[in-house]
């Protein structure tokens, strides 16, 4: 989807919205904005649809030993 130059900031506030990292101030402007905007509607709306489809998703089982190599490697960083 493409935003205008207004949308590409709110696209990026959505999944802080999403998140509930806003400020009340923020989200409110947020709401707002998305009520007239049918371009950041759609975007919410899927990022919403998307978000859900991750919680809900079953985590694959990690044997111990790639545990270990992960973890060690982003600790390195």
């Amino acid at each position: 989807m493409r935003f205008n130059t207004r949308c590409n900031k709110s696209g990026l506030i959505a999944s802080a919205h999403i998140d509930r990292q806003l400020t009340r101030n923020e989200a409110r402007n947020y709401l707002a904005h998305i009520e007239t905007c049918a371009d950041c509607r759609t975007y919410l709306a899927e990022l919403e649809q998307v978000s859900l489809i991750l919680k809900t998703a079953r985590r694959p089982d990690v044997s111990p030993r790639l545990r270990s190599y992960v973890m060690s490697a982003i600790t390195d960083e």
